[in-house]
């Protein structure tokens, strides 16, 4: 592992970049921040409860009627992009469909690019997706 890892939480070692240092060298949001940790690292901690925490904060999102008038950064253009580019150098080859969790990360980006309020909808639907194929069995 990086020395830049050591002594991090277990549970971000399986990343090559840890989720905060993306999301602050793109100026994430908190909570868009929070649905991107909690849907990359359910499988290393804490399971469906990580899952349940990403789809609470797209669900308050949704129901947040200020939160769209917030200014468009622009930083954020080109995010789904460097998005792909940490998957692929977290040593994925991209060939046609993004992993769901990875899926996840790409719909916050794509909200954060385009300003389109579906992409929490959908990345919430993806999360209990996810949910029921690995932890309702």
């Amino acid at each position: 592992m990086q020395d830049a890892m050591k002594g991090e939480n277990k549970h971000y070692q399986h990343l090559k970049r840890h989720i905060d240092r993306f999301c602050n060298a793109n100026m994430i949001p908190f909570s868009e921040g929070c649905i991107i940790k909690y849907a990359l690292r359910h499988e290393h901690k804490n399971g469906a409860e990580d899952l349940n925490k990403a789809i609470d904060f797209c669900e308050r999102r949704l129901q947040d009627t200020d939160y769209p008038r917030i200014a468009h950064n622009r930083v954020w253009s080109g995010l789904m992009s460097r998005v792909m580019s940490w998957y692929q150098n977290e040593g994925n080859a991209h060939t046609g469909r993004l992993p769901h969790e990875w899926e996840v990360v790409r719909l916050i980006a794509q909200y954060l690019e385009t300003r389109d309020r579906d992409a929490f909808h959908d990345a919430a639907w993806l999360c209990a997706q996810i949910r029921r194929e690995k932890y309702e069995k």
